[in-house]
């Protein structure tokens, strides 16, 4: 549920999200604290037989210590407002919430979308850009967002002619 939301500040970053996905990522980051420490074990004793490479996932949201990890995966999962970080992806309701931002301008939201994760791929330069249109995630019935309209096409090509050769 949507209204049923905690803020969580982290690192001055704020996040809205559920109690639920609070519990998810104290639970991963735990896990995530023991898996690297195998991984790192499993490199050492297998280093003479083949490469094993530690990566993970970031959001702009929630960046990683870089040094930590042999490769960085950079995605977006919240939309910036007003200083605070919003879901979008997990379903249409978040979607339609985070739409409400931008008084119902979906165009708006997806060129604000495009333009904040291309910033943060130039500034973060990452090894690799994941599902770089999650933005049309929850779009099959195409409720909220035409993927042919040519504007949104505009701001995605945009938005990746503008990463070339960065």
């Amino acid at each position: 549920n949507v209204t049923d939301n905690v803020i969580l500040n982290r690192g001055g970053i704020k996040m809205q999200v559920s109690k639920e996905e609070i519990l998810h990522i104290a639970n991963l980051a735990n896990l995530t604290i023991e898996e690297n420490e195998n991984i790192r074990k499993l490199q050492e004793e297998y280093k003479d037989k083949i490469e094993i490479y530690l990566g993970a996932e970031e959001d702009v949201s929630y960046p990683v210590k870089r040094e930590d990890f042999d490769y960085i995966i950079s995605s977006y999962h919240y939309i910036r407002f007003r200083g605070q970080y919003y879901p979008f992806d997990s379903n249409y309701d978040y979607f339609s919430t985070c739409a409400e931002f931008f008084h119902g301008d979906n165009l708006a939201f997806a060129k604000a979308y495009y333009e904040e994760f291309c910033d943060y791929i130039v500034k973060r330069k990452p090894d690799i850009i994941g599902h770089f249109d999650v933005l049309t995630k929850n779009n099959e019935l195409k409720r909220f967002l035409d993927t042919n309209c040519q504007q949104y096409l505009n701001y995605a090509k945009d938005a990746i002619y503008s990463l070339k050769g960065k």
